[in-house]
């Protein structure tokens, strides 16, 4: 490990190395830069990617558990069946993905929009339509902060009858 004076903490290097099984947990790697790197499989539980740069990684099946990405950029990385939990997307810019077969369950989506199109009234819609009565709302009762996966909203007035 070599030292960076001007930062006072330490700096690692790494170059042609095979990590395999990688489990991390209460990691800080923010402003770390991720170039070519395979790290399929990868646990990182209470990590921190804070200004990280990955550029040409596979994290394929990989487990992030409360993980920061905030100010993170992401190009061409390989997230196929991983599992993303507790993590916070808010404000990010998302192009070129692939989402086929990708399932988001619980996910607070107000705001959310797809080219353009905001997913949250479209999903309200089609919750609340007469094909799903099981999960209508009572009329008049507010509806804030929608939630994808639980059907409803996440703070309703209670139901009148």
């Amino acid at each position: 490990m070599k030292r960076d004076s001007r930062a006072k903490r330490p700096s690692l290097a790494l170059h042609d190395v095979c990590l395999e099984s990688i489990e991390l947990d209460d990691v800080r790697l923010d402003g770390a830069r991720l170039h070519n790197v395979a790290l399929s499989g990868l646990v990182l539980d209470d990590g921190d990617l804070r200004g990280a740069h990955l550029k040409n990684v596979t994290l394929a099946q990989a487990c992030f558990d409360d993980v920061s990405l905030e100010g993170a950029r992401l190009t061409n990385v390989d997230l196929s069946e991983a599992a993303l939990t507790d993590l916070t997307l808010r404000g990010a810019v998302l192009r070129d993905i692939d989402l086929r077969n990708a399932r988001i369950e619980d996910a607070a989506i107000d705001g959310l929009t797809i080219d353009g199109v905001e997913i949250a009234p479209l999903l309200r819609a089609a919750t609340t339509g007469p094909r799903d009565t099981t999960r209508a709302t009572a009329p008049g009762s507010p509806r804030k902060g929608t939630r994808l996966g639980s059907g409803e909203s996440s703070s309703r007035g209670a139901p009148t009858e």
